[in-house]
């Protein structure tokens, strides 16, 4: 073997090292950007429920949802019919902003699929996984998801609504959901 051989060899060597030395810190830059934007986004729900605490009940977790649920009728009880029919409208507006959120991390998950960023991909499917386990089991969000309530499973793109009627299965029939919410007259009894 002659020295430009070997030569040849080291700088074939050191290529490679910095190729995989370049894709590790990529991996690692793109990893803490998928967390950035997707804390960005729980941030901006969290300042939504903040400034709209008269609905809070939106981004109640299941096992809390009856006390917040509560809360929120009591809350608001001495509010016009107009004024609640108001805050039902917003609700809506807000599940459907939860909804959109749950979609875009379902469609990133899916580019991170495509394009083989792995470690990108488990941390969205760690996200999906949660949304599906917690939030989206709020009984509001699955009344306005469900097509047996409020429909808005509708305004998804059809991958989406397939992996949500098979993540939450039973949990959109109508003995799971509320189809009523603290606003609506008599909607304690």
């Amino acid at each position: 073997m002659g020295i430009s051989t070997l030569i040849s060899l080291i700088a074939l060597v050191a290529s490679l090292l910095a190729v995989f030395y370049s894709y590790k810190n990529y991996s690692d830059a793109a990893g803490s950007a998928a967390i950035q934007e997707s804390y960005r986004r729980f941030y901006d729900m969290n300042s939504i429920g903040v400034s709209n605490s008269d609905i809070s009940h939106i981004y109640a977790l299941p096992s809390m949802y009856a006390v917040v649920r509560q809360q929120v009728e009591e809350a608001n009880a001495g509010l016009s019919r107009e004024q609640k029919l108001k805050l039902v409208l917003k609700e809506r507006s807000i599940a459907l902003y939860v909804f959109t959120v749950f979609e875009e991390i379902f469609l990133l998950e899916a580019q991170s699929w495509r394009f083989g960023h792995f470690q990108r991909r488990d941390y969205y499917q760690d996200m999906l996984n949660y949304l599906t386990g917690s939030l989206l089991r709020n009984p509001r969000l699955l009344y306005y998801l469900s097509p047996k309530g409020a429909g808005l499973l509708d305004y998804l793109e059809a991958d989406t609504q397939k992996y949500l009627r098979e993540k939450l299965e039973q949990a959109l029939d109508p003995g799971q959901f509320d189809g009523i919410g603290p606003f609506l007259p008599d909607s304690s009894k």
